[in-house]
């Protein structure tokens, strides 16, 4: 009687183990979306579980990427009148899952533009696939807030800046992580902290690597402005009394020149600059000829 007694002691603890894994595996994922049925899309009511804010991240990520100019494929995101998670028609690289985006897969697509920060309202991302295309600017710092997220590919774009913000937390969960595009590449990407350098740098080895650099006060800078572009913003900057500049976060410090306040890169350099009611003195200096990539 003593070893049956024990034996079922151990079979209900057994039981109540088995109980609490499965338990904190289900709370690791978002519950259910509670979406009201359907989303307006474009003005269109579609039927999906997916939340309206979903729906709508979905949208700016086909607008901020050029997709109806410039993807090479689109299909269900063209018309923007069927459920983006259908079974039998979904929407190109969409997959998801209990009520959520769970998978964003584009590679070589043609995508022109950039990631939108609205990308944060798909909290259950797992895979986010976007390499190979022609996409600029940040990795939004929103990107921080993933809690899913395993897989992670913006290789072989025109992307830079600091992923501080993007990377902490993230970093957590990922798997995989692709930002380079091997060494001599277009992605000028950078991090403040060592010990994130040294997360990013597990998984891929020449994430901080890129095709270009520049000298900014005696520092090798990487980034895709050339030293005559880096030659012309100090120059800017020092000729026209920027330390009293209304907004100066960034300039005249060794850090990518295309991170700075109102300043705007894309592949070939500095494209833009921005320093409306900053309170500029002084006069231009003729440095800023150095300046040829610009369009406004």
């Amino acid at each position: 009687m003593g070893r049956l007694r024990k034996f079922r002691t151990v079979l209900l603890l057994a039981v109540i183990a088995v109980f609490l894994i499965v338990v904190a595996a289900v709370g690791a994922r978002p519950a259910p979306a509670a979406g009201p049925g359907f989303c307006m899309i474009d003005g269109s009511k579609v039927d999906t579980t997916l939340t309206q804010p979903q729906c709508d991240a979905l949208m700016s990520f086909y607008g901020t990427t050029g997709g109806d100019q410039h993807w090479t494929y689109k299909t269900g995101w063209d018309y923007h009148d069927s459920d983006p998670c259908s079974v039998t028609n979904p929407w190109l690289g969409v997959t998801c899952q209990g009520g959520y985006v769970t998978e964003l897969v584009v590679p070589g697509n043609g995508l022109d533009g950039w990631l939108p920060a609205q990308l944060e309202d798909l909290p259950a991302l797992v895979n986010l696939d976007v390499h190979n295309n022609n996409l600029g600017g940040r990795l939004p710092a929103q990107f921080g807030g993933y809690t899913q997220l395993e897989y992670l590919d913006v290789s072989h774009n025109n992307m830079t800046g600091d992923i501080t913000e993007a990377m902490n937390g993230t970093i957590d969960t990922l798997q995989t992580l692709h930002l380079s595009d091997g060494p001599g590449g277009n992605a000028c990407f950078s991090v403040t902290s060592p010990t994130l350098a040294e997360q990013i740098s597990e998984h891929d080895p020449n994430w901080d690597e890129c095709a270009s650099s520049c000298m900014i006060g005696g520092t090798d800078v990487p980034t895709v402005a050339s030293q005559a572009e880096c030659d012309a913003l100090v120059g800017l900057y020092n000729a026209t009394d920027g330390p009293n500049w209304t907004s100066f976060a960034g300039w005249n410090t060794p850090t990518d020149p295309c991170t700075w306040w109102g300043v705007t890169c894309s592949a070939t350099g500095v494209t833009e600059l921005n320093l409306l009611s900053s309170n500029l003195t002084g006069s231009v200096p003729a440095v800023i000829g150095g300046l040829t990539n610009m369009t406004s």
